[in-house]
């Protein structure tokens, strides 16, 4: 695995970890999700993909918000504990946060602004241009995997940035718009349809599998905004397989 979907199966971990360290009351095993949580969210600092560092942070904050206003009974020790964590976590992960995600970020958009498209983020804004051109074009029909003659169009045309790396990629490292470009604007939907309306079936009571499910939708969504994950066969066999699990577990109850 390259280290986007790598990262992105450490993200499921991490997320997952946090939801059993909450829902378990047995204090050996709050320390090894604990633990997980940490060591899995270091990992993911080490592999510096900016998109899936970004959806796990989001995720995780939303999960210990939830958990301390629904089921905490001491929200101020859990507000500090969380405090302290969060800290620690930021502290050790801070030259790759600093680096890769805020001084590189803003470097490579002042070089697109110049008009410099070689960046990792110059070329994903030049794919989801022409990703965006593709299905304005051609909505509902798709090229499949045969994209590249049409991009090498818009760039003849000046439409995109003109780059020899486009040739290279599979993707067009946007989820939503690689699986519009290549089946079409009622493939999107039918994914956008399986990933949400399961949201709103589940029984609401059972936190451990709502949070989990929740959780889940929320790595791959958003990082499917900068990678297609769940075109990854790996972590497409993974979210299948935790989510039937868990939806069958919330229906059985």
């Amino acid at each position: 695995m390259n280290p986007i979907p790598f990262s992105t199966y450490l993200c499921v971990l991490s997320a997952l970890s946090l939801v059993c360290f909450f829902c378990t009351r047995d204090t050996k095993y709050k320390i090894i999700c604990l633990l997980s949580v940490i060591l899995s969210f270091i990992t993911v600092m080490l592999t510096e993909t900016r998109g899936t560092i970004l959806a796990l942070i989001i995720t995780l904050v939303l999960s210990v918000i939830y958990f301390i206003i629904k089921r905490s009974e001491n929200k101020k020790k859990s507000i500090i504990l969380f405090i302290i964590i969060s800290v620690f976590m930021v502290a050790i992960s801070f030259p790759v946060l600093k680096d890769r995600l805020y001084d590189k970020t803003a470097y490579e958009f002042s070089l697109v602004e110049k008009g410099n498209d070689s960046t990792s983020i110059g070329i994903r804004l030049s794919l989801w241009k022409a990703g965006l051109i593709i299905i304005n074009n051609s909505p509902f029909s798709g090229t499949g995997n045969n994209f590249h003659n049409q991009i090498r169009t818009l760039e003849k045309d000046n439409l995109i940035y003109k780059n020899k790396r486009y040739d290279h990629y599979s993707h067009f490292h946007n989820q939503y718009i690689d699986i519009a470009v290549k089946w079409g604007v009622q493939s999107l939907v039918f994914l956008l349809l399986s990933l949400l309306v399961p949201l709103f079936t589940l029984n609401k009571e059972d936190d451990f599998t709502k949070i989990s499910f929740y959780s889940l939708t929320s790595i791959f969504m958003i990082a499917g905004l900068t990678d297609p994950p769940l075109v990854n066969k790996q972590l497409f066999i993974i979210f299948l397989a935790l989510l039937a699990m868990m939806y069958g577990k919330n229906k059985i109850k």
